[in-house]
């Protein structure tokens, strides 16, 4: 994983922990790369960040283990992701709403609210995700409450692009994440990362192998 970013980012998020985002946003004027290959996704992200509280990202995704039809060629899928700074740490952790893939197939698409609390060489993280990120369906989608038609969610479409997929925004079953990331050398930026997984890769299109945790560790260098 190759990245340019002012915090730690994961496989997946312009900032966060491994498969999950966290509530941190870059500082306005960043602009923040990110290439990342984990069978069979290769992905790439540029994210612009205009301002403090806003960050809207352009993603392309190479799917190695599916083919466009009647050819050699993989698929691959392209789209878009807001996030949104909802509060700033203060006695109380940060907050962010965040939307991926946000248009077109949305193969990729989830919704998330999450809050980071940053405390000495620790960032904790936890959140709530729809879509991909609560594939896992380990929590009640709270929106419920206001309607049954709020646990149906449609899956990816034949959209190229463009069209915008609002039937779907915090529909369907949800899930919580979290994790916490250590600094252990500031000079040296190696970033120690744990996570409790919300995705359920094994209901991930184009994903093939068997997952045997959904717990996330490594170390960012």
């Amino acid at each position: 994983m190759l990245s340019s970013s002012c915090y730690t980012t994961g496989i997946n998020f312009s900032n966060g922990l491994i498969r999950t985002p966290n509530a941190l946003l870059n500082s306005e004027g960043t602009i923040s790369f990110l290439y990342s290959n984990f069978d069979p996704f290769v992905h790439g992200r540029i994210t612009l960040s205009p301002y403090d509280w806003l960050e809207g990202s352009f993603f392309y995704t190479d799917i190695n283990t599916e083919r466009y039809a009647g050819t050699k060629q993989s698929n691959k899928d392209k789209g878009f992701a807001l996030k949104l700074k909802i509060k700033e740490q203060g006695r109380f952790p940060a907050v962010a709403l965040g939307f991926e893939d946000i248009a077109g197939t949305v193969l990729f698409s989830s919704e998330y609210l999450v809050s980071t609390y940053e405390w000495d060489r620790f960032n904790f993280s936890l959140g709530i995700g729809w879509g991909r990120l609560g594939s896992l369906e380990n929590f009640v989608n709270p929106l419920s409450i206001f309607s049954d038609d709020i646990n149906q969610r449609s899956g990816s479409s034949s959209n190229t692009g463009g069209t915008f997929a609002f039937g779907n925004y915090f529909r369907g079953d949800a899930s919580v994440f979290g994790g916490v990331d250590v600094t252990i050398s500031e000079k040296k930026n190696i970033v120690f990362k744990v996570e409790y997984d919300s995705m359920n890769f094994n209901k991930q299109r184009g994903y093939i192998a068997k997952e045997s945790t959904r717990y996330n560790y490594g170390i960012y260098l």
